[in-house]
């Protein structure tokens, strides 16, 4: 099977690149693959966090997979923190150092642990920020949605 048409590959490629941006160069805590209630009660002693639910990929001569980023806060009664996080969010899916302004992020073939290889882009095509919703006075959540695109190999 090509790399191209890989769940594994493209799941294992998002969680990659932004753990890498959020959790590990800016200590906001990432998640995957839970739900924002299972979430809040057993939340860590954090004020924001981020949600991914990586669900249905589309496969065609270009791949596709749109998903739900959660950008939290906890302890943030006026919202100031959570656009605040958005906006970190949101800078990691535009490239402002590329003429097109298109995220590419790395694809990795993951087959070998710790020794992953890249073979090709994801590109963050489109993405939409919905507005502020309020769990508690002090607890918000925004939902950015992200599609994803890259060539197949069919």
């Amino acid at each position: 099977m090509d790399g191209s048409i890989s769940v594994a590959f493209v799941v294992d490629s998002i969680k990659k690149y932004f753990i890498d941006h959020l959790q590990t160069d800016q200590n906001i805590l990432t998640i995957f693959d839970k739900t924002l209630t299972a979430v809040l009660t057993d939340l860590p002693s954090v004020n924001e966090f981020t949600i991914f639910s990586l669900g249905s990929m589309y496969y065609d001569t270009v791949g596709e997979s749109i998903f739900p980023i959660h950008c939290c806060t906890t302890e943030d009664t006026e919202g100031w923190r959570l656009v605040r996080l958005v906006d970190k969010v949101v800078a990691l899916l535009i490239a402002t150092n590329e003429s097109d302004n298109i995220c590419r992020i790395p694809l990795y073939d993951t087959t070998v642990s710790g020794n992953w290889q890249e073979i090709g882009k994801l590109l963050c095509l489109d993405f939409h920020v919905g507005g502020q919703t309020n769990i508690t006075d002090a607890t918000k959540y925004q939902v950015i949605t992200v599609t994803i695109k890259w060539p197949m190999k069919i």
